[in-house]
């Protein structure tokens, strides 16, 4: 079974939908809003009986109006809820699920989360056009690389239910601060939880 994620992004070439497969269901999609240059998204798995869930880290390639999967991430906390991205940090993300009483906010590898390279593609692809011909086949989330993510610190819910939205408020000193008011002690990070 595939889940697609579509993204529709104009270029100056193309304003077709970009769209990426994913062989277990993804109920999240999270934009990197600290990335001011390339087009990133975190999205998580939801597949209840899949041990770890996973955390794709994905990036929109305009020059060839293609969404690619730049690495995998194990998510051993279960099913991906809520995902929130620091906005001032590539690296920092904090992640919910449904089967925990916390989130969890995590350190994702720096050579990933800036990764400027161009779209990978499956090595071992045959089509209609000969082995290796690369024009249509991204690479897949299956041959996407590995890599693993740092727990830095732990969320609890006080009343020991689950947390069901997490929210990344940001400061005025990265000139992006919400019409809320923003802390004016660092980036706030803020957790809902069920009931």
């Amino acid at each position: 079974q595939h889940n697609p994620i579509t993204t529709t992004t104009t270029t100056m070439f193309s304003s077709q939908p970009a769209e990426l497969s994913f062989d277990s269901p993804c109920r999240t999609v999270a934009p990197v809003t600290a990335d001011r240059v390339d087009n990133r998204f975190l999205v998580g798995s939801w597949a209840i009986r899949r041990n770890p869930d996973e955390l794709y880290a994905c990036r929109f390639h305009p020059e060839v109006n293609e969404l690619g999967i730049d690495a995998t991430l194990p998510h051993p906390t279960g099913p991906v809820q809520s995902i929130a991205c620091c906005p001032t940090d590539v690296t920092l993300v904090a992640t919910s699920s449904l089967t925990q009483d916390h989130a969890t906010l995590w350190k994702l590898p720096r050579e990933i989360m800036e990764d400027a390279g161009g779209i990978r593609y499956d090595d071992d692809e045959d089509d209609e056009d000969g082995p290796h011909h690369h024009q249509h086949d991204p690479m897949s989330h299956d041959a996407a690389p590995k890599a693993s993510m740092e727990s830095v610190a732990t969320l609890k819910s006080k009343s020991g239910k689950a947390i069901t939205h997490i929210a990344w408020r940001q400061t005025e000193s990265d000139g992006l601060s919400s019409p809320t008011g923003a802390s004016s002690e660092g980036d706030v990070l803020t957790a809902d939880q069920l009931g």
